[in-house]
């Protein structure tokens, strides 16, 4: 889904498993220029609180709140599970930033 201001970021949501049982949860923010970065971080910030709390039955740690709005990376066990924050380069300018859990 497009975050406003034309399209420069978007969030897509992906469930990977078979019909029984999902084993990973995506969260994936696309950041296609350098303005409102810190907005879109925000938005992703909510939606994976959203998603921690509906999937595993947790509040968001600090950490993790703290990683996503500054664009750290990291790993974290929440109940049985693991959450992961990490960034990758997709071209000079841009990057995604994903929040897994799994």
């Amino acid at each position: 889904m497009p975050l406003g201001g034309g399209q420069t970021h978007t969030l897509r949501y992906l469930a990977q498993g078979d019909e029984k049982t999902v084993r990973q949860l995506r969260l994936i923010l696309f950041i296609n220029s350098r303005r409102q970065v810190q907005a879109a971080h925000q938005r992703l910030l909510r939606n994976a609180r959203l998603l921690v709390e509906n999937a595993l039955g947790v509040d968001l740690p600090e950490g993790p709140v703290n990683a996503i709005l500054t664009v750290a990376t990291g790993t974290w066990n929440l109940n049985d599970a693991e959450l992961v924050l990490q960034q990758g380069q997709v071209r000079m300018g841009s990057y995604e930033y994903r929040v897994i859990i799994r």
